[in-house]
């Protein structure tokens, strides 16, 4: 488990070395996040986080940032969602990390990220439809300060989501949560 590796992306630019978990807690600098050498590192990070939420490596990193990281970092990632949220969270790798964001970000950040996700009803509807923007949709659901909203704005659109197979699954766990 001390093996580093070296995580790379697209012009094999090296990013960082986080240990084969890819756990950041366990590599020695990142035992204080507010270290000189976590912080260059984090902050390199931290400036490809749109692009590297969505790969396949670079989420874990983005996912240890979001759970580990100091409220600053956690922020950054945040406003770097909501730059591109509804095909960052449409993504395979992406709707991962806007789960997190949204379950570990401070409490302005999650309702700017919520607020963006459903900023109209073609939004929502392009989500719930989607393979893995269905999966954000439950964790808004699940969450406080959106889930009133989300589940009136499901209950409306009931028969334009009947018509996908997303749209089915998130009008079931909505008569399970009422």
């Amino acid at each position: 488990t001390t093996e580093i590796y070296t995580l790379s992306l697209h012009d094999a630019l090296p990013i960082c070395q986080v240990p084969w978990d890819f756990s950041f807690s366990s590599a020695p600098w990142a035992r204080d996040w507010a270290s000189a050498k976590a912080a260059e590192i984090v902050n390199e990070i931290l400036g490809r986080s749109a692009e590297l939420c969505r790969d396949s490596f670079g989420n874990f990193v983005i996912r240890e940032v979001l759970e580990h990281g100091l409220p600053a970092h956690r922020s950054k990632v945040a406003k770097a969602l909501r730059q591109n949220i509804l095909q960052i969270a449409k993504s395979r790798h992406g709707s991962h990390i806007v789960e997190k964001a949204l379950w570990h970000c401070e409490a302005e950040d999650t309702l700017a990220i919520g607020n963006a996700l459903m900023s109209g009803k073609e939004s929502l509807l392009k989500l719930a439809e989607s393979d893995f923007g269905c999966h954000v949709i439950r964790a808004l659901a699940f969450s406080k300060q959106h889930s009133s909203l989300v589940m009136s704005n499901l209950s409306r659109m009931g028969p334009e989501l009947r018509n996908s197979r997303h749209g089915r699954r998130l009008l079931d766990l909505l008569s399970e949560l009422k």
